[in-house]
């Protein structure tokens, strides 16, 4: 099984993952306009990978959202 990773323009720390490339068909249209036009990152092939929460959100919704918060250094 393979999944395709996108980033968002819009929103720094924001990426999307799906289970067909290009096929954005499960996102629902509110996400789909938060990320304006979503940028391919890579393709990741999910056998080697213990990614329970993004198979499990891949197989009931058809997409695994994820927002990555950054905290600055001082």
């Amino acid at each position: 099984m393979f999944c395709f990773l996108y980033k968002s323009l819009k929103k720094e720390g924001v990426y999307l993952y799906i289970p067909r490339k290009d096929d954005f068909s499960e996102v629902p249209d509110v996400l789909l306009q938060m990320f304006d036009k979503p940028v391919f990152m890579m393709v990741i092939k999910m056998e080697k990978h213990k990614l329970p929460k993004i198979k499990k959100s891949l197989a009931s919704d058809g997409y695994f959202l994820q927002v990555v918060s950054f905290v600055p250094f001082s």
